[in-house]
């Protein structure tokens, strides 16, 4: 049995226009040096599924819209958030 929950893609959108960063592999590990960015990469992903209770980082809020593409088991489904909108659901 595959995985059960696979993210494809984030896509976000900054002054009108859409961009995405993909996911390959069954595992992805975030790793770099302080101030890479890291914990903004986790937040921008639990954002669009209203799972973050803390402050929104600007790099998030700065987006339009953030969008979560994944799939659960062989279902694909998306999630779309306004980043307007300043605490989490």
């Amino acid at each position: 049995m595959g995985p059960s929950l696979v993210i494809e893609r984030l896509e976000f959108q900054r002054g009108g226009v859409w961009y995405a960063r993909y996911f390959t592999g069954s595992v992805t590990f975030l790793v770099g040096h302080s101030k890479s960015e890291k914990s903004t990469a986790i937040e921008v992903l639990l954002y669009p599924l209203g799972l973050t209770t803390a402050t929104v980082m600007p790099e998030v809020r700065s987006c339009q819209y953030i969008r979560l593409v994944f799939r659960v088991f062989s279902v694909k489904s998306s999630v779309l958030r306004s980043a307007a909108r300043r605490r989490a659901w």
